[in-house]
């Protein structure tokens, strides 16, 4: 190619144009084909039977040529269901396509389930793409719960200024903060003086704790509070949080460490329990302080909103129209199954253990008549 005799041509192609450093300014092509969005994909959790969270999502097609785009979006789950699945979209024109998890996923074991969105551009296949989509059933919940609004009697031991009732929003003038005027949910809370701050007085570990917590045939066991606390540190005061199966040996779960605490406002805590409590049916947590030498004088430990957290085993799995849960689809299925449909409540009550939606025969995700025939269906197949 003829870059000039002079070689000028030669030497801007290379030195100019060739710069990394020089920008090139230019139009961008407009899209073409199929566009999809949002770009992420569905990431459902719930507990075993549900309900699931989030429960949907919608995407929108988009057409970005100049004719029409005919269309398909396909899964595998059939813990999924599609609305508006396929279709054509026009020239310029976008459609919206909702996946949702469906009733069928209330029947999973716990566990992780996956699946893949593929949205298929049928013309041309200018901009198929796919959207992964997973499903957790079995996540932790509360198990129990105590807002304090009662006594709930607690166990204190060692002495010390621990006391249930209500705070008087003082303490903290030299070093802190006060305590709280109230709870964080009622007026009540279990804390450290209530009155104001802790004495200085060497000596503890001063403990509050709980009664015994039944925990079994549950894992992935959390505690949940609610805390305002001001304490100077180690080794001055010592502030700790200890969890037990048996009453007598105590793992620790927390300690205040070397720099001093000072809640403004009330702070919500989680602690992973499930290396000692899972399973266990004698569950103790307790929260404690001891004052050393040297120690100042903080408003102490508030606590409110006491919560255990943990995940339940699933539910034994029955086949669609074993209404009885008695490992069969047969004729003792019938009158539970009308039972299931005319009553759900009586239902429910009457066999504990079961899923009413295994009356759902037809897969549309309601008990109802239209159950009836697919039901009679699987007593003869």
């Amino acid at each position: 190619e003829d870059y000039g005799a002079d070689g000028i041509d030669m030497y801007n192609t290379w030195h100019i144009f060739g710069d990394p450093s020089l920008k090139i300014i230019g139009t961008v092509a407009p899209p073409t084909g199929l566009g999809v969005s949002p770009g992420s994909g569905l990431n459902a959790e719930g507990p075993h039977g549900g309900p699931f969270t989030p429960s949907s999502v919608t995407y929108t097609l988009k057409n970005f040529d100049t004719w029409d785009i005919p269309y398909t979006v396909t899964k595998t789950a059939n813990w999924l269901t599609l609305t508006d699945g396929t279709g054509t979209i026009p020239a310029g024109g976008q459609v919206a396509v909702t996946v949702a998890v469906s009733c069928a996923a209330n029947l999973l074991d716990n566990g992780m389930y996956s699946d893949v969105l593929t949205f298929t551009n049928l013309a041309n296949h200018d901009g198929d793409s796919t959207r992964p989509v997973q499903l957790t059933v079995g996540v932790a919940t509360r198990k129990y719960q105590w807002n304090l609004d009662l006594n709930p009697n607690w166990t204190i031991t060692g002495g010390g200024q621990w006391a249930f009732g209500h705070p008087t929003g003082q303490g903290g003038t030299a070093h802190g903060n006060p305590d709280p005027s109230n709870g964080y949910t009622g007026i009540n809370v279990y804390g450290v003086n209530l009155n104001g701050d802790y004495a200085l007085t060497i000596g503890g570990p001063y403990y509050l704790k709980t009664a015994a917590i039944d925990c079994s045939n549950t894992t992935e066991v959390a505690l949940k509070f609610q805390r305002k606390l001001n304490t100077d540190y180690q080794s001055y005061v010592y502030a700790t949080i200890d969890v037990s199966n048996n009453g007598t040996s105590w793992t620790p779960i927390w300690n205040n460490g070397t720099t001093e605490i000072a809640d403004s406002t009330w702070t919500a805590e989680s602690y992973d329990l499930s290396p000692v409590a899972n399973n266990q049916a004698t569950v103790y947590v307790r929260w404690g302080y001891q004052v050393a030498t040297g120690a100042y004088a903080y408003s102490g430990w508030n606590l409110d909103d006491v919560e255990i957290w943990g995940l339940s085993p699933s539910a034994p799995s029955y086949a669609l129209g074993d209404l009885n849960c008695d490992g069969l689809v047969d004729f003792d299925d019938i009158n539970p199954f009308v039972l299931a449909i005319s009553d759900p409540g009586g239902y429910a009550a009457t066999y504990p253990n079961c899923n009413a939606d295994l009356a759902d025969c037809n897969g549309d995700c309601q008990v109802d008549f239209d159950d009836i025939n697919p039901f009679v269906g699987l007593l003869s197949s």
